[in-house]
């Protein structure tokens, strides 16, 4: 698509894994629940970071892969940043926060869903195919038969 939204799937790469050395490495004290719900923020991101690749390095771009890759960018953070929250000292209320963030998810893909049937475009017959047929029947003869 364009040069920005690699550089955004790019620093959305980084981040993932900063966040996953951090969940390993420095989150030995933190409550099992806390560490549980980063585990599950960290898996969110990590899939849709791929996705979000897949999407930068498209080469027939269109509005609906515009749109889905901003809104998969929109609600995994939406999504994931209450899951990292507790994990990092922080509280950010859950309760509207991650289920926003997973209708821009849903969004999101459904947005590239329906770039890939955009994409299915049935060709129409044009009046040079309509005449090409009416010749072909016109010459048309039915074959001989050989009952002499």
């Amino acid at each position: 698509m364009s040069g920005l939204f690699l550089t955004l799937a790019g620093l959305n790469g980084i981040s993932m894994v900063l966040l996953a050395v951090f969940g390993t490495h420095f989150m030995d004290g933190a409550e099992m629940s806390h560490r549980a719900m980063f585990q599950t923020g960290w898996q969110i991101h990590a899939i849709h970071s791929m996705a979000l690749l897949a999407l930068a390095l498209s080469r027939k771009s269109n509005k609906w892969l515009h749109g889905g890759f901003v809104l998969i960018l929109i609600g995994f953070a939406a999504c994931c940043g209450p899951l990292y929250a507790p994990g990092l000292g922080f509280w950010i209320p859950q309760v509207l926060a991650a289920p926003v963030g997973g209708f821009f998810l849903i969004a999101g893909w459904f947005a590239v869903t329906l770039a890939g049937l955009s994409r299915f475009k049935t060709k129409s017959l044009g009046p040079t195919d309509v005449e090409r047929i009416r010749r072909y029947y016109e010459g048309w003869k039915p074959p001989e038969s050989n009952d002499k």
